[in-house]
């Protein structure tokens, strides 16, 4: 099943550097991380679903993070 994903201008404007032409919009691609945590809707801990170089990529210590801006909206919103 294909999934169409709405989000809001801003959300897309916060992520013009997409290197994904927006995949995630149509789950058509490999960047739907895994969500480990939400707090408050607001600070959101997202395991990167590729090791591809993306601007929304975060390295810790030990952990590769998702912070798009599109991503969490859709978890926010569709809980996917």
């Amino acid at each position: 099943m294909e999934n169409n994903f709405i989000v809001s201008k801003a959300a897309k404007e916060a992520t013009k550097d997409c290197s994904q032409d927006f995949s995630c919009l149509s789950n058509t691609g490999d960047c739907m991380g895994k969500v480990v945590f939400c707090l408050n809707r607001t600070l959101h801990g997202i395991l990167c679903s590729s090791d591809e170089s993306c601007a929304y990529r975060y390295e810790s210590e030990d952990r590769v993070f998702c912070i798009c801006p599109i991503r969490k909206e859709i978890y926010t919103k569709y809980k996917i």
